[in-house]
């Protein structure tokens, strides 16, 4: 193992040992670069895809089929929001030469995007720092104008699938994704595919990215829309 990968095991540790981190009620005491944030977030993908991996092969072997294949389009109308490490992420990949033509694309789609979408980051969050998750569902299945689609789905195709945050990785629609989106809640929810060691992986991950968003953004700041992060990020 390298001195590079024992760090950021030291570091992994020390930000998993106290949720005041990932709360941002406690300032992480040691300096923790983007870099740093990058590359333990993008070692915590690399799992996520593997866990995904082993879901949908337990879900075969069960005669189950996830609804969230290519051409469904309808969680990337919902707003995507992001810890600074994830956004990152993208930001990084965006800038490689070989990807300056999405970026240019990109930049040039997003200001549209950020009209329609108006206030509702700020909504969302407020409502997500609250725990009120009838009241998200409500404006992703009730209220039309809060469905936008993402900047970085053209033509029906994810641009930056690659390096795409953690709630793109882990859609879990059984069957088929009929109750997604805007339909009438009063006929029932979507069935979702549990899968306990993924899901339990999911819930710790989030929880040291966030630490390490307030790491390196600052004791409590907010999360921000994807798109949001990365127009800013690659404007540097």
């Amino acid at each position: 193992m390298s001195d590079r990968q024992r760090e950021l095991d030291r570091l992994v540790t020390e930000l998993a040992g106290n949720p005041d981190y990932a709360s941002g009620r406690r300032s992480f005491p040691r300096t923790v670069t983007a870099d740093d944030a990058m590359a333990i977030t993008r070692g915590l993908h690399q799992q996520i895809e593997q866990g995904t991996a082993a879901r949908e092969a337990v879900a075969t072997r069960e005669g189950l089929r996830l609804g969230c294949t290519r051409g469904c389009n309808t969680c990337c109308e919902e707003l995507i929001m992001v810890h600074l490490p994830e956004a990152l992420l993208v930001a990084e990949w965006l800038r490689l030469p070989e990807n300056a033509a999405i970026l240019a694309e990109f930049r040039q789609r997003y200001p549209a995007w950020r009209a329609r979408v108006g206030d509702l980051p700020a909504e969302v969050e407020a409502l997500s720092m609250r725990g009120d998750l009838l009241g998200l569902e409500k404006i992703f299945t009730t209220r039309a104008s809060a469905r936008n689609l993402c900047v970085f789905n053209v033509g029906g195709d994810c641009v930056v699938y690659e390096t795409r945050p953690t709630v793109c990785r882990t859609a879990n629609a059984v069957d088929d994704a009929s109750k997604c989106g805007l339909y009438d809640v009063s006929q029932g929810r979507r069935q979702a595919l549990a899968f306990v060691p993924l899901d339990q992986f999911v819930e710790r991950s989030s929880l040291l990215v966030r630490s390490l968003h307030h790491a390196v953004a600052g004791r409590k700041a907010p999360r921000r829309p994807l798109c949001e992060w990365v127009y800013e990020l690659t404007a540097r």
